[in-house]
């Protein structure tokens, strides 16, 4: 895929969530039912260093304040400043709980530090071509501690009738 589509995809994207962050927000507020799943896997690390990548809302960070038991130094990074503001205000003061959020593309870079736990939840299906995909994947692996846990999850588009019809050829 050219540079100019990726462009214009990630130019889409951004626009559908400035538009629709505050009803996004709303309708996001439940943890995701696997999300219990991972709490076995957590690595026993104090603080436990997480990176949120399209962490979107924060409700991520507010599932592991919610079931973890030890402090945790977390980093969500999204590209869209409307959904980073409710992450902002749903993360505040939470009890033994950093909060930095970052506002950027996740194309323009990761940032450079090591982590316990990356979660990419509902991500990768923005990310224009499979080839984009499995780089950052790379990426993010890279940047796990030893014995961390990279957790992503991914649409299953043509599970969806609705979806089926949108499919180009």
């Amino acid at each position: 895929m050219d540079a100019e589509t990726i462009a214009r995809l990630n130019a889409i994207n951004r626009q559908f969530y400035a538009i629709t962050a505050a009803e996004f927000d709303q309708t996001r507020g439940q943890p995701w039912p696997g999300w219990s799943r991972l709490l076995p896997h957590l690595p026993a690390a104090e603080p436990l260093r997480v990176f949120d990548l399209g962490c979107g809302n924060g409700r991520f960070g507010l599932f592991l304040r919610a079931s973890y038991k030890g402090t945790i130094a977390y980093h969500g990074q999204d590209n869209s400043p409307e959904l980073l503001a409710f992450a902002h205000s749903a993360l505040a003061d939470q009890p033994q709980m950093t909060v930095r959020l970052t506002e950027a593309d996740l194309l323009d870079g990761l940032p450079d530090a090591e982590y316990d736990m990356i979660g990419l939840f509902g991500v990768l299906h923005h990310v224009p071509s499979h080839e984009q995909r499995r780089y950052l994947l790379r990426e993010l692996a890279h940047r796990l501690a030893p014995g961390g846990l990279l957790a992503f999850a991914c649409w299953r588009f043509m599970d969806y009738e609705r979806f089926q019809k949108r499919l180009a050829h």
